[in-house]
């Protein structure tokens, strides 16, 4: 095979490897890669994104992040889009969580808080992990900016119409979530 063939495969690689989360998914991405023809391959239209870059675009994390609820999902996604170098951004854990016990000037200052962060970001990531209002309303707010709303759904917790229609992507699969990631990040990075 010649050099420059061998180089986009390796490239095309090495896009599937910053797309996937455990060895078997990569291996798999690996076989389904090498069985492309190096005319397709020469083709392909892929992703640039600099690292760099990366860190400058802020994810807005909706989601039921509260001291109550079993975070391990949330710190998982948090995670993995830390280790592709994005800047996931976290309203309740930056801005505080509100109780019933709260004030009014407490509610009001938290969710104008919420509200200017979400302004701060370029993308909002939706993770549901049970029927949250906070979360849809944040989703909504983000719709109506025009921002990319992409929601990650590990239990498959919800069939609302407007939840699955109106997002850019609706998913269980954190692998297809980071690769859409990737997309809009590239979007707004205009490659």
């Amino acid at each position: 095979m010649p050099q420059r063939d061998s180089l986009i495969y390796a490239s095309l690689i090495a896009g599937e490897y910053a797309c996937v989360l455990n060895q078997p998914d990569f291996q798999e991405a690996v076989d389904r890669t090498l069985k492309i023809s190096q005319h397709e391959a020469l083709e392909l239209q892929g992703v640039s994104l600099p690292w760099e870059f990366r860190r400058k675009v802020h994810i807005y994390i909706a989601a039921p992040d509260f001291k109550s609820a079993d975070l391990t999902q949330i710190e998982h996604v948090v995670s993995c889009l830390e280790y592709h170098n994005f800047t996931p951004r976290r309203p309740v854990i930056e801005n505080g969580e509100i109780t019933s016990q709260s004030s009014s000037k407490d509610r009001s200052t938290a969710a104008a808080a919420d509200v200017r962060l979400l302004q701060e970001c370029q993308i909002m990531l939706a993770i549901l992990i049970f029927d949250d209002p906070g979360t849809y309303i944040e989703m909504g707010l983000a719709l109506q900016r025009g921002m990319p709303v992409i929601v990650f759904t590990p239990n498959r917790i919800t069939d609302n119409l407007l939840t699955y229609e109106l997002p850019t992507l609706v998913s269980s699969d954190l692998d297809e979530v980071i690769s859409e990631l990737f997309k809009q990040t590239a979007k707004i990075h205009g490659k």
